[in-house]
């Protein structure tokens, strides 16, 4: 896990999945400063405050220093989570989803600067840390951030790279 232990990670969305790979995360060592944690939902805020997450409503705020921006919203909410993001530069950070059903071909749409995107589909199991994951990154992702990915992924299971 070395490579993640020296990226500053956003998770925009902090509900189940994004709390499942979290504690993922923790437990591989990731000190809880470098996670920062977006999320309209007080109650939310409130249960990864608690586990020393640093956490906020405001995903300009929450993106500000990462190195990794992992969008963890329901696909539904996508559009309207991206909608606020996409005057930003994603050049230097890598986006990584694991909404259902968004393309890469969709997140370069929503966050036209974002560079090197990889697309991940986890199933329910990963909530147990028993899950499995598939991933896809784009051309543009090197062996470092497909590392970064493959050990985000596999805090909570096994992994496959489509």
């Amino acid at each position: 896990m070395a490579t993640a232990l020296n990226q500053n990670i956003c998770f925009i969305g902090g509900g189940n999945m994004a709390q499942a790979l979290i504690g993922g995360l923790l437990s591989r060592g990731l000190p809880t400063t470098r996670i920062t944690v977006s999320d309209p939902v007080e109650q939310i805020r409130h249960v990864l405050e608690e586990k020393g997450i640093q956490t906020t409503a405001d995903n300009l705020e929450a993106i500000k220093n990462a190195d990794v921006v992992v969008l963890a919203v329901k696909p539904q909410l996508m559009a309207t989570a991206c909608a606020y993001l996409f005057d930003l530069d994603f050049s230097d950070k890598l986006v990584i989803s694991i909404a259902a059903g968004i393309s890469v071909q969709r997140l370069h749409q929503l966050l036209p600067s974002a560079v090197a995107v990889i697309r991940v589909m986890p199933n329910t199991p990963s909530l147990l840390s028993i899950g499995m994951a598939g991933l896809f990154a784009n051309q543009k992702c090197g062996l470092e951030q497909r590392t970064f990915a493959a050990e985000l992924m596999q805090s909570v299971g096994e992994i496959c790279w489509v």
